[in-house]
């Protein structure tokens, strides 16, 4: 028996249409996968502390976490330290963490935030353990290298992402991962906070590229 396409229709339940339709890329229909996942964090949000990572992903879902310095992580609740801050055209830009849940992107699982390059540890008054004072080129002929006492300075905190020591407010520099006034008046006359993971540094450069002199101390970090 030849049956119509229009009495096949009829005969479709009008539920199964709407279906239907939306298996057919019909727009403005919710994905009904769309995420709700929360990521989360515990910490300072500073250079070179931990911060701990949580998500409100189901248990035993298959978790993957990609940083913006390019570390990943497989597993639940991660714990990361950044050791510099992200920059663009040598200005600070936000930091982020995307979460993947089996297999999935969401705009819920992606968060940012501004890290700070720990100002509140750097400041303070500091006992700075020896140090060393050298002559570099055409320079001073009067002067040697030679070890330098231990010291003590000041350094305090301007704002979140500026030092002031010895007269010379210090700039966070995200490109080169140190307080510094070296791009604004050259490599040869410069006075610097710079520090890694354990170490902290202060230098003061005077001279010019035909010479130079250079003190330089440290200290290890708490």
């Amino acid at each position: 028996m030849y049956t119509t396409r229009n009495s096949i229709l009829r005969s479709v339940p009008a539920l199964f249409l709407l279906v239907l339709l939306a298996s057919c890329g019909e727009k403005g229909l919710i994905d009904p996968r769309q995420s709700i996942y929360e990521v989360s964090y515990t910490g300072n949000l500073e250079i070179g502390d931990p911060i701990k990572f949580q998500s409100s992903a189901p248990i035993g879902s298959e978790l993957r976490w990609e940083f913006s310095d390019g570390s990943v992580y497989t597993i639940e609740s991660p714990q990361h330290v950044f050791y510099s801050i992200s920059s663009k055209d040598g200005a600070i830009v936000e930091d982020t963490v995307k979460l993947i849940v089996d297999n999935d992107i969401y705009e819920p699982n992606i968060r940012t935030f501004l890290l700070k390059p720990g100002v509140s540890k750097s400041a303070g008054l500091y006992s700075w353990t020896g140090g060393y004072f050298s002559v570099h080129g055409n320079c001073c002929p009067d002067l040697s290298d030679h070890v330098l006492n231990d010291t003590a300075f000041t350094i305090t905190a301007v704002d979140d992402y500026t030092l002031n020591t010895w007269g010379a407010d210090l700039p966070y520099l995200p490109d080169s991962n140190c307080y510094s006034t070296v791009k604004r008046v050259g490599w040869y006359n410069t006075t610097a906070v710079q520090y890694t993971k354990d170490t902290s540094f202060f230098i003061q450069r005077s001279g010019s590229s035909d010479g130079w002199v250079e003190v330089k101390y440290f200290r290890l970090n708490p």
